[in-house]
C-alpha cells in the first residue's frame, strides 16, 4: 500500500470517528411528559462525561417512547449527542414509580 493510500485510510477513520454520535447513560425522575413537543422534563443525576445533575427538557428520538411513560416514574435513559452537540433521548426504560412526597 502506498503512503498516500495509508494516509487516506487514516484521514477517513479520523473523520468518521469525529462525525459519530456520543452516547451517555443516566437515571432520573420524569416531571412532565410533553407529548406534543416530543419532550420529557427530567430531573437527573450527573451524566458522566457530559453534565452535572439538573432538571431539564430533553427531545425524545421516537415519540412512541412517550406512550408508556408518566410523570413520577424513575427512568434510565440514553442521551445521544450529535456532532453539533444536540442531545436526544434515544433509549428509555422505566425503573420504578417515584414515591410521592408527603
Amino acid at each position: 500500500m502506498s503512503k498516500l493510500g495509508a494516509l487516506i485510510i487514516v484521514a477517513t477513520f479520523a473523520w468518521t470517528s469525529a462525525a459519530t454520535a456520543d452516547n451517555f447513560t443516566a437515571e432520573g425522575v420524569v416531571n412532565a411528559v410533553k407529548s406534543k413537543e416530543h419532550k420529557l422534563n427530567i430531573t437527573h443525576g450527573p451524566v458522566l462525561g457530559l453534565m452535572s445533575g439538573m432538571t431539564m427538557d430533553f427531545i425524545v428520538h421516537d415519540p412512541h417512547m412517550l406512550d408508556e411513560i408518566q410523570a413520577g416514574q424513575r427512568i434510565r435513559f440514553v442521551l445521544t449527542q450529535d456532532s453539533r452537540g444536540n442531545l436526544e433521548v434515544t433509549e428509555l426504560e422505566q425503573i420504578s414509580v417515584a414515591s410521592s412526597r408527603k
